[in-house]
């Protein structure tokens, strides 16, 4: 199967084949953009050079899978009250365009990686992506010119968590974050006893100066274990693997040293076997070639099919409310009433009417006023799904404009926030002081407002040139009543 994997500053063309316990890769080949694979679109000479390129790989079938590495794509993971799929669906692309503003442009999709319960409530465990359809045209519409017939399209961060539901080569009985280094991010995933539970990315901007880029690496990955830690779901992260490695192999042994945790390679030689040059980070690509598992997966290409028949169906009905329609439908009623009135002959009136609504054009106009009927019954349908979502949403913990004044109001002036983050009901404030005995302070004025389920920070840090105490306050969101 030919499957591409799109990047921020490359493309990744694959050829490969799903053994019964392992991928088989033919053959792959990477293409670097370095500046951006949005240069695709704009710079003619470099896109030629590619439609070749993938021409001349792919000569043959030209079907093919396409997986997202970008980070043009949105993620989000969430918890929900487990729910009717026809409402969960609705229900997801509500709270991610609230959550994060997102313009109706957005094409939204979601899969089920998992449940859990808590407090004897079943929640399912949801990885939502959103990409811009108008971008995924212009990615489509690129591929399309190279003679590409894309079937499918997933994104990377699924990927992994397909992969490991199928091959498990995450130890279940520990907790382990795996970090995947690019140039441009660092994305980082936490599973806890073998299960997926959440992922965090950070942007970065990795040069040639290696020091530098070791610090930014191990910054992030201290933030991740802080922030596990801080939701009190676990007490430690067992083990650390990095999904190929771009740094110095010296660097393992520094990063053991400094975290203080086993720390790895990834070793998927089980699993994946090359038949050319070996690349462990194909294996979000590579994970497009499972079937269909009982969990709802990810799949733009279905939904954005979806949209554009959608689209072309209101196209077509639009006409039927066009004014004139609204005229002729005046008209045929006027000429009922009028020959109703004028005429005292029951029998000649009704033979009249008939005759009128015989003739060809009025039949195919009353026809179109049937189907702008069953348009607004349609409408009526879809408002009571609506009503229903909406008892779902109003149990959804908020991040509010007058949350964030309750948290700035209660800050001591010798409170720095320096910065506030929000994911699914947890929010995390950065703090610094140089009085140490203000941080519990704060947290028992914040533990006294009514928003808050739960208050906790995590152990400061005092630097010493400054003076200055850090610390990180987590809290997490009641459920609205």
């Amino acid at each position: 199967m030919n499957i591409i994997e799109l990047r921020d500053n490359s493309i990744v063309l694959i050829k490969a084949r799903k053994r019964k316990s392992f991928f088989e890769v033919q053959n792959h080949l990477t293409i670097d953009i370095p500046n951006g694979y949005k240069s695709l679109m704009t710079d003619s000479n470099l896109m030629s050079e590619v439609h070749h390129a993938i021409r001349h790989f792919y000569s043959q079938d030209r079907d093919c899978l396409l997986c997202l590495s970008i980070t043009s794509v949105i993620y989000r993971d969430i918890l929900t009250p487990k729910t009717n799929k026809k409402y969960l669906k609705s229900l997801v692309k509500h709270e991610l365009v609230n959550a994060l503003n997102l313009s109706s442009d957005y094409l939204i999709d979601y899969a089920q990686v998992g449940e859990i319960t808590l407090e004897n409530v079943k929640q399912s465990k949801l990885l939502i992506s959103a990409i811009q359809t108008n971008h995924l045209t212009e990615i489509l519409n690129f591929f399309e010119k190279c003679g590409l017939n894309i079937k499918k399209i997933d994104v990377s961060n699924h990927g992994l968590i397909r992969f490991n539901r199928h091959m498990q080569f995450i130890q279940p009985i520990i907790n382990t974050v795996i970090v995947d280094i690019s140039s441009k991010q660092i994305r980082q995933f936490l599973f806890e006893s073998g299960q997926f539970s959440y992922h965090r990315v950070t942007k970065v901007n990795l040069d040639n100066d290696t020091s530098n880029n070791y610090m930014l690496v191990l910054d992030a990955i201290e933030k991740m274990i802080q922030f596990s830690i801080a939701q009190g779901r676990i007490k430690t992260v067992d083990q650390i693997q990095f999904i190929g490695f771009p740094l110095d192999h010296d660097s393992l042994d520094q990063f053991k040293q400094d975290l203080n945790i086993e720390v790895k390679l990834i070793d998927l030689t089980k699993s994946i076997h090359f038949k050319t040059e070996a690349d462990p980070q194909l294996l979000y690509a590579l994970s497009m070639l499972y079937k269909p598992d009982k969990f709802k997966s990810i799949n733009l290409m279905s939904l954005y099919l979806e949209i554009n028949k959608k689209h072309d169906f209101i196209e077509r009905i639009n006409p039927l409310f066009s004014p004139t329609l609204a005229i002729l439908t005046y008209f045929i009623l006027t000429t009922l009433i009028i020959l109703v009135i004028k005429t005292n002959n029951a029998n000649q009136t009704i033979n009249e009417i008939n005759a009128y609504l015989s003739q060809e054009s009025v039949s195919s106009k009353m026809a179109e006023i049937n189907v702008s009927t069953n348009n607004t019954n349609k409408m009526n349908e879809i408002l009571t799904e609506l009503n229903h979502i909406q008892t779902v949403l109003n149990k959804i913990p908020r991040y509010n404009q007058e949350m964030i004044q309750t948290i700035l109001n209660v800050t001591s002036e010798s409170i720095s926030i320096q910065e506030i983050r929000y994911s699914s009901n947890l929010i995390e404030i950065d703090i610094e002081t140089l009085d140490s005995s203000l941080i519990y302070q704060y947290v028992i004025l914040l533990k006294n407002e009514n928003y808050f389920k739960d208050v906790t920070y995590s152990k400061y840090e005092r630097d010493e040139q400054s003076g200055i105490y850090k610390s990180t306050i987590s809290l997490s969101l009641k459920e609205l009543e």
